[in-house]
């Protein structure tokens, strides 16, 4: 299914409803679209139903702090990457010290 397919779907009262009662808040078709989607520009039945099963329900309140704990750490590995890129320190013994630093901090 294509992102206008989708959003046309989801405008449609009853595939509304449905959602509704799988516990889905569906408020923009394009958001769901893109966390469904894996990158090809379609969504096939397998990622849809995956995708949809991921979403049920609301997020507690630990899914999103532990979310966020992760992104922070992604981000710090990711400016530290590119420091040592600016920096042009970026070689074989620099690799592997931010592998080294990614296996303990997990």
């Amino acid at each position: 299914i294509t992102e206008e397919r989708l959003n046309a779907m989801l405008e449609n009262p009853r595939v509304k409803a449905y959602f509704e009662t799988l516990d889905l808040a569906v408020h923009e078709g394009t958001a769901l679209f893109h966390i469904l989607d894996n990158g090809d520009g379609e969504v096939t039945l397998e990622e849809f139903i995956d995708g949809i099963l991921r979403c049920k329900g609301p997020a507690r309140a630990i899914d999103q702090v532990a979310m966020q704990a992760e992104m922070k750490q992604l981000d710090q590995k990711i400016s530290l990457l590119l420091s040592w890129v600016q920096e042009g320190k970026v070689n074989t013994e620099s690799a592997e010290q931010l592998a080294r630093r990614t296996e303990r901090k997990g």
